[in-house]
């Protein structure tokens, strides 16, 4: 649940193949205009949990890990 950090599964899935009934599927991610593509095939198969098929391979967008995590509290001596 770290999406502040990393994104929606949506913004970080580039590529994937996915297994329908039918066959199977290769998405490959393009950096073409919106209005062009037509229906953005991504949005059917993620989040739809196998409905329309299953997810085999896939390929995220990846950050490194931070150099150092700090974690602090504060005690206070009463309510």
């Amino acid at each position: 649940m770290k999406k502040n950090v990393y994104g929606n599964i949506e913004d970080i899935l580039i590529n994937f193949t996915v297994v329908t009934s039918l066959g199977t599927f290769k998405y490959l991610d393009s950096n073409y205009q919106r209005v062009s593509q037509g229906p953005d095939l991504k949005s059917t198969f993620v989040g739809h949990e196998g409905n329309f098929g299953v997810i085999t391979e896939a390929v995220l967008k990846i950050k490194p890990i931070p150099p150092c995590v700090r974690y602090g509290s504060i005690v206070f001596p009463d309510f």
